[in-house]
């Protein structure tokens, strides 16, 4: 299963991408560093509060659509591939060749 701060993480990023927005971009927005958007996106530690909330300000989506779409995002994984994250709550999972 996804864990839950992976799965934000991948919602973040297809929103900030579904904007046409680089990662320097929104950190600015968000009032934060890049490596901290990074780190976030990539789900490698959970974030505060604050943060979340700044990102889904800056983007303009409330904090619990992006929730909503990790916990689809997790529901959906079937751990045959890497799941790739689409705005509205969409997924696709891609499962590299052998």
């Amino acid at each position: 299963m996804l864990l839950l701060q992976k799965a934000f993480g991948l919602s973040v990023s297809a929103e900030r991408k579904a904007r046409k927005l680089t990662q320097l971009e929104l950190a600015e927005l968000a009032n934060i560093s890049t490596s901290a958007l990074s780190v976030l996106e990539r789900g490698l530690r959970p974030s505060g509060f604050d943060t979340m909330e700044s990102i889904s300000t800056a983007l303009g989506v409330p904090l619990s659509t992006l929730f909503r779409r990790a916990e689809d995002l997790q529901q959906t994984n079937t751990g045959r591939g890497r799941t790739v994250a689409k705005p509205r709550g969409r997924s696709a999972t891609v499962t590299a060749k052998k």
